[in-house]
């Protein structure tokens, strides 16, 4: 998925407009409409991308790098809008949600002292 794609994405995710995100992050919207316009998001400012990158807590190589698929949370700071998700969940998929994750960190653990 492209940048454009992405960023797009990122607000239907959170339920805001382009305009909006503009608004709250201090995006220019003339800039960040141009960039969808012309397609051009290869050549988006580096202020622009801080600042998309800051409002949704996404990684930059996640924003930029067409490869990637899924957002990387950058640290503690920035995983609230996974939170925002989960906190959403019914009961139901919260328990699933925390037995994936209780089985993910199990086979971490056992990676790591297998490895060492």
């Amino acid at each position: 998925m492209d940048t454009n794609k992405k960023i797009k994405s990122l607000c239907r995710e959170k339920g805001i407009t382009i305009k909006q995100l503009c608004d709250e992050s201090g995006i220019n919207y003339e800039a960040l409409h141009n960039m969808f316009r012309c397609n051009t998001s290869k050549r988006i400012s580096v202020d622009i991308v801080k600042k998309i990158t800051s409002y949704f807590g996404v990684s930059y190589d996640y924003l930029m790098n067409d490869d990637i698929k899924f957002p990387a949370y950058d640290n503690e700071n920035n995983i609230a809008p996974l939170l925002e998700k989960i906190q959403k969940l019914d009961t139901k998929n919260k328990y699933r949600l925390e037995g994936a994750a209780d089985v993910y960190l199990k086979m971490q653990q056992e990676e790591r002292t297998n490895g060492s």
